[in-house]
């Protein structure tokens, strides 16, 4: 994805960190559940963005799950690759919630 140099550090800097939580929220404003920003005049998530500028990829036919349950927040640490039967799951069962 082409970008500006700065877009991650831009991205970043959208990001707080509260003090009881591990959680990086998202600050601007959003009309969906999840963080969305646009770069390079497209629609993008703000979880999946960050993933995959400071992580990697995500592996194909496989969707990032919160496993902090804060659908704002984009610190890579708390986004599992899964597929979309074992989000499910996780959802179900309410497994992997950490810090956040």
């Amino acid at each position: 994805m082409a970008q500006t140099p700065n877009t991650i550090d831009t991205i970043l800097g959208n990001l707080e960190r509260p003090i009881n939580s591990e959680c990086w929220e998202w600050q601007s404003p959003t009309s969906t559940p999840y963080a969305k920003t646009t770069i390079n005049n497209r629609t993008v998530s703000v979880h999946k963005f960050v993933y995959e500028q400071l992580v990697g990829p995500v592996p194909e036919g496989l969707q990032l799950d919160h496993i902090c349950r804060n659908k704002i927040c984009a610190n890579p640490v708390h986004l599992e690759p899964v597929t979309c039967i074992g989000m499910m799951g996780s959802f179900i069962s309410g497994a992997g919630n950490v810090a956040g």
